[in-house]
């Protein structure tokens, strides 16, 4: 049925209807196909039931029938691909695969129950809150689809989300540069020397790193291209046609680490078959993989204890936040905290407001200038 509506001196008509794809729709008409407002209900009623007479019928087969979860996930996973980028398509697959679908693959969909969901919300307790909120995320993006275009059953919504009040979300762990260079006096191999001082002083993922090819990097120019990361999919990883924000950096390298590329890739170069499309990191012409990278690390920080028994464990990821703490603490002196900002994001491949929502804590004096600014007002 159409609702009629007056806002001043015009008017407007809302209403729903099936389009040809069988969904049923809402739809708001406060003008004609020439832009011509409706000054009187009798050209908003004209006008409603002119576009409803312009619908083609519904020649959509019925709608397949959703008994089973894992015949709602293939087709939400369908449709789901040609709305996400490549990477991030095989990221929740993978979250997929590992947590929702050995739990209710083979389930009957209105056999997951609320204490269904809530028996398998308990086993992905010892995860942190971030993680399992984000695994019940996607299992919610399934059961919403289902939901919206075959009227499955959702009983998500009745379930009480995780809680967290006695969260205890790992902090972000830094490496001064003494620290780091205990843990680099224990590698003696030179590509994992190479590999751990890029990380700590060009401040990639992990997953960029280990997609660099020497056509990459121009020793030269001194300077590091950032266009490619690893991605999941199917049976482990693969060459991502591009960075997690989309973007290209060009990155120059410090001294200290373009003096390693260079002794390194002169190693490789050793070898007959050596080209410029060999992977800096990886195992002649195969990409670097995490396993080992954490083997590695593992093997080096073990070490680096029996030197200083309370170096502080890191994680992988926490070179890149070490990287940005060297950089504001020798550059907030010599920069505006908006030219710092600016560059740290433009570095590390974030926005601004992500750096300062990451790394604000870490800026501590620029509190007291804002301050001192203020007063002086």
């Amino acid at each position: 049925m159409a609702s009629y509506e007056k806002r001043g001196k015009y008017w407007s008509v809302r209403f729903r209807f099936v389009d040809e794809r069988g969904l049923e729709v809402n739809k708001r008409l406060s003008q004609d196909d020439h832009e011509n407002k409706f000054i009187t209900k009798k050209e908003a009623e004209q006008a409603y039931l002119n576009f409803m007479a312009s619908i083609k019928p519904n020649k959509k087969q019925a709608k397949p029938k959703m008994t089973y979860f894992y015949e709602l996930y293939n087709d939400f996973m369908t449709y789901r691909k040609t709305r996400v980028r490549e990477s991030t398509y095989y990221d929740v697959m993978y979250i997929y695969n590992k947590h929702v679908l050995p739990y209710f693959k083979n389930l009957k969909l209105i056999d997951i129950t609320p204490y269904v969901i809530n028996q398998w919300q308990q086993n992905l307790e010892k995860y942190s809150y971030k993680y399992k909120t984000k695994i019940r995320g996607y299992f919610k993006l399934v059961l919403d689809y289902g939901q919206k275009y075959y009227q499955t059953t959702n009983n998500i919504q009745l379930c009480d989300n995780f809680s967290n009040i006695h969260k205890n979300n790992k902090e972000m762990q830094i490496w001064t540069p003494t620290q780091f260079e205990i843990f680099n006096n224990q590698i003696n191999d030179l590509q994992d020397k190479t590999m751990f001082n890029f990380l700590y002083f060009m401040g990639t993922r992990k997953g960029e790193m280990g997609a660099l090819r020497w056509t990459d990097i121009n020793l030269e120019n001194k300077t590091c291209i950032i266009s490619k990361s690893l991605t999941r999919e199917n049976g482990g990883l693969k060459i991502g046609s591009s960075t997690k924000n989309c973007k290209k950096r060009i990155l120059i390298i410090p001294e200290k680490l373009l003096n390693l590329l260079k002794a390194l890739k002169y190693e490789q170069a050793a070898d007959k078959n050596f080209n410029e499309q060999w992977f800096v990191f990886g195992n002649k012409e195969n990409h670097l993989t995490y396993n080992p990278l954490f083997v590695k690390f593992k093997k080096y920080y073990k070490l680096a204890l029996k030197q200083s028994p309370n170096l502080k464990r890191i994680r992988i990821h926490d070179f890149r936040h070490s990287h940005v703490s060297l950089l504001i603490n020798q550059a907030q002196s010599t920069l505006s905290l908006t030219a710092l900002l600016y560059a740290i994001a433009e570095r590390i491949g974030d926005t601004v407001e992500q750096v300062l929502k990451t790394y604000g804590h870490l800026f501590p004096d620029k509190q007291h200038d804002l301050i001192s600014t203020l007063n002086s007002i």
